[in-house]
């Protein structure tokens, strides 16, 4: 079981971290409880360790247009120093993983993807560079700690972190990172996250020893500040309300982006073909057979959980991805997939331990922050 450079010292600092299975990795899914956490993101401000990630690095000259081959944006029109979600897709449109671009230029990129699917990724790249004939493209795995800062209050504690660049990460727009020198360290800030709230993600390198060192230390400073550290429960629920899919549960290589929502990612008229690109086409002129929605429940006892079935006028008509009781909004959510022609507000059943319990269909998010793409006021 891998572990991140900050276990030990999790176990150390907070007795009652509960940690488990996920993936390959045994992480914290809670430090003092996933309601407090999960309010202390939507309200203040939490931290989450996410270093078990991928990373990838795609450097070297055409890496534009042998990436452009394979995600299904359109990564010529993207700026430099600039963050895109996208998908690659496989020969059916099924999606191989879900993934943030980074690009720093045209020659210079890296992606953070599942830590599952990152050696599939990074195999699927190393193959598709052979097949093409991109000799001067270079992939390579890297380690990496990777740190969300996430919350309303975010602002304020980078501001007592990063001093010195404190007003280049302010200037950020949404889905922007920066490059920054600080502590003698070489910092990645990124506007993003995965909580539906504003935040940052922070990037450090694992080259040498003293590089765990200083990150660990780095990790504590933050905590220092009254910070709350936050498992992957509070992130599971966080990301829910927002209607951000999660790989293995509204993601997978059987559905299309379209399928689960994410047209949104997709540009059909480049002109470079991508796996699956045809196969996309097809489904937006003749549609598609099931389709992501979100549920919601009016009772509170029963927590819809993945493969629950759903049923409509006493038909099996989908199934449960994910379910959680939102502590925010205070009743239970869901997502899942159902038959394309069930409108939104139709009320349908889901079947939770052997009981029908009744749920609404409404669109797959819960929780918008109007401020989570504004300017950032500089304090």
């Amino acid at each position: 079981m891998k572990r991140t450079i900050f276990f030990d010292e999790m176990k150390k600092l907070f007795k009652n971290v509960f940690m488990s299975n996920f993936g390959s990795y045994e992480m914290p899914i809670y430090f003092s409880g996933i309601k407090e956490e999960h309010l202390a993101v939507r309200n203040n401000v939490g931290i989450f360790d996410v270093s078990h990630m991928s990373f990838i690095s795609v450097i070297g000259k055409n890496s534009d247009a042998f990436l452009n081959q394979i995600v299904t944006i359109d990564i010529k029109k993207k700026k430099n120093y600039s963050a895109s979600y996208s998908v690659i897709c496989n020969e059916n449109a099924g999606i191989i993983d879900d993934i943030i671009i980074y690009k720093i230029d045209n020659d210079g990129f890296f992606i953070v993807s599942n830590s599952e699917n990152g050696e599939k990724v990074f195999k699927y790249l190393k193959n598709f560079k052979v097949e093409n004939f991109f000799k001067e493209v270079k992939i390579i795995i890297e380690k990496k700690v990777i740190l969300a800062l996430q919350g309303p209050n975010s602002i304020q504690i980078l501001k007592k972190i990063f001093p010195e660049n404190y007003t280049k990460i302010l200037n950020l727009d949404y889905y922007y990172f920066c490059k920054i020198n600080e502590y003698n360290k070489n910092f990645v800030i990124a506007r993003t996250g995965y909580t539906g709230e504003i935040g940052f993600e922070i990037i450090l390198p694992l080259n040498y020893d003293d590089d765990i060192f200083f990150a660990i230390n780095f990790w504590k400073k933050i905590l220092e500040y009254k910070v709350i550290p936050c498992g992957l429960g509070a992130r599971d629920v966080l990301r829910l309300e927002a209607g951000y899919p999660l790989y293995g549960n509204e993601l997978s290589d059987k559905f299309s982006p379209i399928e689960s929502g994410l047209n949104w990612v997709l540009d059909l008229d480049k002109k470079e073909v991508f796996c699956g690109k045809e196969i996309l086409k097809l489904q937006i002129k003749n549609g598609i057979n099931k389709k992501i929605i979100g549920l919601d429940f009016e009772d509170k006892k029963f927590i819809p959980r993945h493969y629950n079935e759903i049923f409509f006028e006493n038909k099996n008509v989908g199934f449960i991805t994910s379910g959680t009781f939102s502590f925010f909004l205070n009743k239970i959510i869901a997502l899942g997939y159902l038959d394309s022609d069930i409108e939104i507000g139709s009320k349908v059943e889901v079947l939770i331990r052997n009981k029908k319990v009744n749920a609404k269909i409404t669109k797959p998010k819960f929780y918008y922050n109007s401020k989570i793409k504004e300017k950032l006021n500089i304090i």
